[in-house]
């Protein structure tokens, strides 16, 4: 008998086998997706990487923004396709949606007691719109590898547009948007992200999807196109001075090898050499890059977050006081938070630590048990460890493993990208990539749930 089983890239070969077809995977894949659909997955986490520069003139605004368009003209459709064909038994994308459900249960509620209500309404406004976005990944993918790729490209969209970005602040010296932090090196870039660690979290959230793009394409020119990004997702790594990347980064980049050795030895077609070859790139340009003036200068400024100067100390130490106000405040409010936006206006006024004047949280997941408390936290927490268990233990037929493996290197380090930057960065709770990182997250883990299915729906042999 002869079925489809899907590898990396999202190609379709015909194999031949003993076992039944498999309904559950082809039953959204015979639907097919129209192009629409899959181009909407492409602009998701391209326009989302932008956030509030999605306009014409690429400069902060509301309205016209490409992305909040994008989300409500795409959420109905997302919506019908999820009632249409709904996650079934599917843990990732299962756990997503009941955390979609609490938010606008308890959400709104929370801005009754927020201590200022304009602010805890506009804050729940834009979460709602970034969480939005995320369900929006999840019904449009359908669980389909095909659509999963498409998701895939856009996050390598999402990064080449905010490089750009990057590259001229590196050139001109120059920041879309200014901030205190500008004063701290020449050669500090934060794109569109206001916030250096902000855009180190969101270089955290495109790896994998760089490393997994050089892997599933297949023609060799594809792969090596993805050489001059790694390269340069390298350089902009260490020109955020960030320790979110290297937080992140300590635990990513083992990973990162392993994938590419197991992944080798699952496909029949070598990219080894390929992966050599991106290796010795990378450290060539990281060598020569630091051999220039500009590279001198980066690496001096880079290694001043972690000499312990006396603003080091003070910044970690304001950034350690933020996170005991917002125990304290999640303590004192016996678990249910004391509101949208109640951190800002807490730490604005707090008189007992010493918190240099900011008022985010440098916590997010502290900050959201803080406002929202646990009805919020627990389905956020369950999210992130589902998707760990998924990528970890379910099990995939063997026509799908080289594939599965991917999917479940994806999760994994977009599961350490989100863990790292929540708890290192200024804040993401309103920032679109952060939400729709979870969501590829759900995605993902949903493709490897139909997976097991075929597993299950496989007659064992006598």
């Amino acid at each position: 008998m002869t079925h489809t089983s899907t590898r990396a890239g999202g190609r379709h070969h015909a194999t031949t086998s003993t076992s039944v077809p498999q309904p559950a995977l082809k039953s959204t894949a015979s639907a097919g997706a129209p192009d629409i659909r899959r181009a909407s997955l492409v602009l998701l986490p391209a326009l989302g990487s932008l956030g509030m520069f999605a306009t014409p003139s690429l400069t902060p605004g509301l309205f016209p923004n490409f992305y909040w368009l994008l989300v409500a003209l795409a959420f109905l459709p997302a919506m019908t396709l999820l009632a249409r064909w709904p996650p079934r038994k599917a843990a990732t994308p299962a756990a997503l949606l009941v955390l979609a459900l609490a938010w606008v249960w308890w959400a709104p509620l929370t801005v009754l007691w927020a201590p200022d209500q304009g602010a805890a309404g506009q804050k729940v406004w834009f979460m709602s719109l970034a969480i939005g976005g995320a369900v929006c990944l999840v019904g449009l993918s359908g669980g389909h590898p095909d659509n999963l790729h498409s998701m895939r490209r856009g996050w390598v969209a999402g990064f080449c547009v905010t490089s750009a970005v990057a590259i001229w602040e590196l050139a001109t010296r120059q920041h879309v948007v200014d901030g205190p932090w500008s004063l701290t090196g020449d050669y500090l870039v934060t794109s569109t992200f206001y916030n250096p660690n902000n855009y180190a979290g969101y270089l955290l959230a495109c790896l994998p999807y760089l490393v997994w793009s050089a892997i599933a394409s297949r023609s060799a020119a594809a792969r090596y196109v993805h050489v001059p990004l790694l390269m340069l997702w390298f350089v902009l790594a260490v020109a955020t001075q960030s320790r979110t990347v290297l937080l992140g980064g300590l635990l990513a980049l083992p990973l990162v090898l392993f994938w590419l050795v197991r992944a080798a030895q699952l496909r029949a077609r070598p990219f080894t050499i390929s992966a050599i070859h991106i290796a010795i790139a990378v450290g060539i340009a990281l060598w020569a890059f630091a051999g220039t003036g500009p590279g001198q200068q980066l690496i001096a400024d880079y290694k001043s977050p972690f000499i312990a100067d006396p603003d080091t100390v003070y910044s970690d130490d304001a950034r350690l006081n933020l996170t005991r106000v917002a125990w304290r405040i999640f303590i004192e409010s016996h678990g249910i938070g004391r509101g949208a936006a109640a951190f800002e206006s807490i730490a604005s006024q707090e008189r007992v630590l010493e918190v240099g004047g900011l008022v985010d949280a440098h916590n997010s997941l502290l900050e959201l048990a803080a406002e929202f408390g646990l009805p919020l936290l627990l389905p956020l927490l369950a999210v992130l460890v589902v998707a760990c268990r998924t990528a970890l233990f379910v099990r995939v037929p063997p026509a799908a493993r080289g594939g599965a493996f991917d999917l479940r290197m994806v999760i994994l380090l977009s599961v350490i990208g989100s863990g790292a930057t929540s708890l290192a960065s200024s804040s993401v709770l309103t920032w679109p990539w952060w939400w729709l990182m979870l969501g590829q997250i759900a995605a993902l883990g949903w493709l490897l749930h139909r997976h097991a299915a075929e597993v299950s729906q496989t007659p064992s042999r006598r």
